[in-house]
């Protein structure tokens, strides 16, 4: 899936490649940016952290499994999930997945 054709044109518009991942894009805003990414079956992140935002996000298609701070958990299609300021976290796609996350800086 190219993740921006899911998006109508004043969506798409907006969209910024990320520099860390192949399909994923960021719409910049303020204290705000949001990633849009679509991550291949059988890819991870691994772990690391961020000093300075906090990250909710949502699944839109397939599923994650998520370690944040040692604590490992699953997410499909329509779950949220949360990665506080400066907790560690890494991700697995044992399928390719689509999320959005909504990165607010600190």
């Amino acid at each position: 899936m190219n993740v921006p054709d899911v998006f109508p044109p004043e969506i798409r518009a907006r969209l910024k490649r990320d520099h860390e991942y192949d399909d994923a894009y960021r719409i910049p805003a303020g204290d705000l940016d949001v990633l849009v990414a679509s991550y291949p079956g059988g890819s991870s992140v691994t772990p690391h952290r961020h000093h300075d935002m906090d990250i909710v996000g949502v699944v839109v298609e397939g599923s994650v499994r998520l370690t944040v701070d040692g604590d490992e958990r699953t997410y499909g299609p329509g779950a949220w999930f949360h990665v506080p300021v400066s907790a560690e976290h890494a991700a697995v796609y044992e399928s390719t997945t689509v999320e959005i996350e909504f990165m607010f800086k600190r």
